[in-house]
């Protein structure tokens, strides 16, 4: 299993690569933009550097849990951000 150290809100955390998610993969799993993903405020990614993010599988899952996602991830934005 291939673990990397990475900072997250100030604190080390030893995190396994296969446990965590590209914006790109999160938009796809979601069924919406990457740009949405970016925008929810529901998410903390985990940041390798300046540039390079990730997202906890489990924080994907427990919003999957209360359900929203997938098809109504455009909705929640939608909404919170107003008008498109």
């Amino acid at each position: 299993m291939n673990e990397s150290t990475v900072k997250n809100t100030g604190r080390q955390t030893n995190v396994s690569e296969n446990q965590l998610l590209t914006r790109a993969q999160v938009a796809k799993r979601w069924n919406c933009c990457a740009h949405t993903v970016c925008r929810d405020k529901r998410l903390k990614p985990v940041w390798f550097n300046q540039r390079r993010l990730r997202y906890r599988l489990g924080d994907i899952e427990a919003i999957e849990r209360m359900g929203l996602s997938a098809g109504e991830c455009s909705q929640v934005t939608t909404k919170v951000g107003g008008a498109r």
